[in-house]
């Protein structure tokens, strides 16, 4: 259905109607950024057995992207929407069901697509997407709602297509996406990959210049962003490449992560203790042996990240212990669902990690 890479046009860009701030220009190119090779290695810990387990309502994994979990909430979203009062982003608590819902729309738009979500510390609703209009013009957005959904804060990012975000611990708003495509000049539009937001000032800052990574936006290899307590962590599918960037910091930290071959990284949580864990899959072999729940293990010297089995936790399919879903995290818990469980991925199991 999809090609391998997905370019992002430039149509014409007009503002939202009641967007409340317009992202600055992004700053100037940072061009210190470091790589590395891959290097596997054996040594992930070990994975408890199920500490709860919740069968979530089947309406949270309703046919649209995968959902996540963060801050205690099971993140689910519907991509398009064609009329206002249409819920495309939905939070569910942990006793799986729907706590909060929120129908992100804009006067005068035909189609709102919503590109991802992220949840406040308090609770509230952030998404990132685009509002099309009947004309054809195009407005990317970040927007914030209230505890009851409803829109309370806009950032309207002009040139620069936020097709991940979330939220630090300090409620502004981390996104990592593309800049428009330039069809004068068959050329992405230059600028910054990662920025930083805020409600009330608009862009902050910029990281990553759009050369460090041509076209970062992939169906089959997707980029999977997450906010930890102390740094945002990358996973861009496309580019196989692992990005940290702390929030007290001025150069974002970038590492070669090729995934073993045959799988595909379909999950990513940050715990409490700040180890990165992702989840391989192969798609096309149940009978894997190496499929499951793995540690990011960063070779510094290498630049490299070094993918390490989390025992209890890797295996075949056919396997009751292989993890299949890695939903997030809460707190110190690893969120995700087991193989060969009688509901499917629709239980949901909250798990802890030790060293081995």
């Amino acid at each position: 259905m999809f090609g391998k890479k997905l370019r992002v046009a430039r149509m014409n860009v007009v503002p939202l109607g009641f967007l409340l701030v317009a992202a600055g220009s992004s700053s100037p190119i940072l061009a210190q950024t470091e790589r590395g090779p891959h290097d596997p290695t054996k040594s992930g810990g070990v994975l408890s057995t199920s500490v709860q387990r919740v069968l979530f309502d089947s309406s949270a994994f309703g046919g649209g992207p995968t959902p996540y979990s963060d801050r205690g909430y099971l993140i689910s979203r519907r991509i398009e929407s064609f009329s206002p009062g249409t819920p495309n982003v939905m939070l569910y608590g942990k006793d799986g069901q729907k706590v909060r819902e929120a129908a992100i729309w804009f006067p005068e738009s035909t189609r709102v697509a919503i590109t991802s979500a992220a949840v406040t510390p308090d609770g509230r609703i952030v998404a990132s997407g685009e509002a099309d209009k009947a004309d054809g013009t195009r407005a990317p957005f970040i927007v914030l709602t209230d505890l009851s959904g409803k829109i309370t804060g806009a950032i309207q990012t002009k040139d620069f297509y936020p097709t991940n975000v979330c939220v630090a611990p300090d409620s502004t708003v981390w996104s990592f996406g593309a800049t428009w495509w330039d069809s004068a000049n068959h050329r992405p539009l230059p600028g910054d990959l990662l920025r930083h937001f805020d409600f009330e000032k608009g862009q902050l800052a910029g990281y990553i210049p759009q050369p460090t990574f041509p076209e970062p936006l992939s169906h089959d290899n997707p980029t999977l962003m997450r906010c930890a307590s102390t740094q945002v962590a990358i996973f861009s599918g496309p580019e196989n490449t692992y990005i940290l960037m702390p929030y007290e910091g001025k150069v974002p930290r970038l590492y070669d992560a090729p995934t073993p071959a045959g799988q595909s990284l379909i999950g990513l949580a940050i715990p409490g203790s700040g180890n990165a864990y992702g989840m391989l899959i192969n798609r096309e072999r149940a009978d894997d042996q190496t499929q499951g729940l793995y540690l990011l293990e960063l070779d510094e010297t290498a630049k490299a990240v070094r993918w390490a089995p989390v025992t209890a936790a890797v295996g075949p399919r056919t396997s009751a212990v292989t993890v299949v879903r890695l939903w997030g995290t809460d707190g110190d818990y690893l969120v995700v669902s087991r193989s060969q469980d009688p509901a499917g991925v629709a239980a949901v199991h909250w798990a802890t990690l030790r060293e081995k």
